[in-house]
């Protein structure tokens, strides 16, 4: 995660994210990045949370057939 003020960004931890999706979230787990399974008919609006509440910026999708 980058910020536009030059500071170092926040680390969010897995309790955050936890807190802040609820039951949105499925599963979590840390890898070079987090990564974060959210539950289909959810994703649009966690998305939303995690970019309003948490101030993430990236989002890669992996979507399983």
């Amino acid at each position: 995660m980058s910020t536009t003020s030059g500071t170092a960004p926040r680390i969010i931890t897995a309790a955050e994210v936890k807190a802040a999706l609820g039951d949105r979230l499925v599963e979590s787990f840390h890898k070079d990045d987090l990564w974060l399974r959210v539950r289909t008919d959810a994703w649009k609006a966690s998305m939303r949370t995690l970019r309003d509440t948490l101030g993430f910026h990236y989002f890669g999708l992996d979507r399983k057939s």
